[in-house]
Parts: C-alpha cells; structure tokens; sequence
C-alpha cells in the first residue's frame, strides 16, 4: 500500500533533487540536438552531477528545473488524468483551470481503421464555457476542454476522456511527438509544478481504491475466518 501511495508523492528536501534528476531529467534530450559524441555528454553529466552535490553541501540541494524532462511512464503518470479525477477536479471551479491546464488525458482515436481501439495521450492547453450543460458521470459539466491533438488545438468535453491509464505503447508515442517538435518539450520543473497541483486529487483516488479494494478483496476473508474460528470454538465444546 505504501508503494502506491509514494508513486503520486514528490520526494521533498534532501532527497528531492536525486529522484527529479534520476527520474525526471532527460539523459537523451541532448542527443537530438547533437549526432554522437555520447560518451561527452556522459562524462559531462557525471561531471555536473558532482559539482551540484559539492554546491548542495555549502549551500543546500539544488535542481535545475530547466532540464528536460523525461517522457516515460513514471513521470507521465504524475500529470495524467482519467476522466474520474476530471470530474472530482470540477468539484472546484475556481481552480480546475489551473490544476488541468498542462496536464495529460487520454482519448480514443477515431477512424483509424484498427479494430481494436487505438488511444492518444493529449495535452490539456485550456478550457473553455460549453454552450449547455452536459452530463458527466453523476454530475452536470458546463466546461470543454482544449487540447493539443498531435499538431492540432481541438476542444473536447469531458466526458469523452479515458478512465483508464496509458499503456507504454501509448507513452512511447507521445514521446516520439514531442521528439518531432508537436508538443513542447516538458520540463523538470513543468512536471514538478504540475504534480504538486494535482497531488491531493491523485492521492485521494488512491486511497479510494485501497479502501474498495480492501472491502473487495480483505473483508470476505476476514469474514471467513472469523467464521472458521468460531466453528472450531464449537467444536471444542
């Protein structure tokens, strides 16, 4: 369960700065402006990593948020929303403009010609007022959302996201758009600042799961073997 929960978590303090430099920086954003040279840019990364650390031990950690991000499933999941943590963001319209924009949803890719369904990772770019309410799960949305379809601004309603998470596949293409200049190239501090925003909804979904998992799954056996021990009680009788 902890391994669950420290998946949406950022580390902070001392820590932070060697899990967004393990986890988050791009060690091949360098090679698509530069052909070769790979053991350079190597050296010159070990290099700078250790010039950091004597820095951080005079003056505190320190990470350079303008490093490039990398795009794997990691860091892709703490932006990435499904269309449940969508409609709890409504929740607070005042500020589900702030926590979407620059997020990633997920949608289905029509007339490809697949027969299986073929889905999109998107960037969230903006929202915008609906012309009439519509139905979203439970509750009434009156917002659209705007996103960057490959080279494309469309605007979408909410209710056409995706509940369910990316695949790899999925990550790999969006990586693969944003190497090909589609998308802005995300950086250390876009997926930090973003991450932070969206923590608290992220961190409830999972322990929304837990809890039903555990009614699910831990609740029945339980049952059982209180059931199993007060018949041997009986039986002892």
């Amino acid at each position: 369960m902890l391994k669950l929960l420290e998946s949406h978590f950022l580390i902070k303090e001392d820590s932070q700065v060697d899990d967004l430099q393990g986890s988050v920086v791009d060690t091949e954003a360098s090679q698509l402006e530069t052909d070769g040279n790979s053991d350079a840019l190597l050296k010159t990364g070990r290099d700078k990593k250790r010039k950091t650390r004597k820095k951080g031990d005079e003056r505190g950690p320190q990470s350079n948020v303008d490093d490039y991000a990398a795009i794997d499933n990691h860091n892709i999941n703490l932006i990435y929303l499904r269309r449940n943590l969508v409609e709890e963001l409504l929740e607070d319209m005042e500020k589900f403009h702030d926590k979407v924009v620059g997020s990633f949803v997920r949608i289905r890719i029509s007339g490809s010609g697949q027969k299986q369904d073929l889905y999109r990772l998107v960037q969230v770019v903006g929202t915008c007022k609906a012309a009439e309410p519509y139905k979203v799960g439970k509750k009434m949305a009156d917002i659209l959302l705007e996103i960057l379809n490959l080279n494309k601004t469309e605007i979408i309603s909410t209710d056409i996201i995706s509940n369910q998470e990316f695949t790899e596949d999925e990550c790999k293409r969006l990586r693969q758009s944003i190497k090909c200049g589609l998308i802005n190239r995300l950086t250390v501090g876009d997926i930090q600042e973003r991450a932070i925003a969206l923590q608290e909804v992220r961190v409830k979904d999972v322990w929304h799961n837990l809890s039903r998992q555990f009614s699910i799954y831990i609740v029945p056996i339980m049952r059982e073997n209180v059931l199993v021990l007060v018949l041997q009680m009986g039986n002892a009788r």
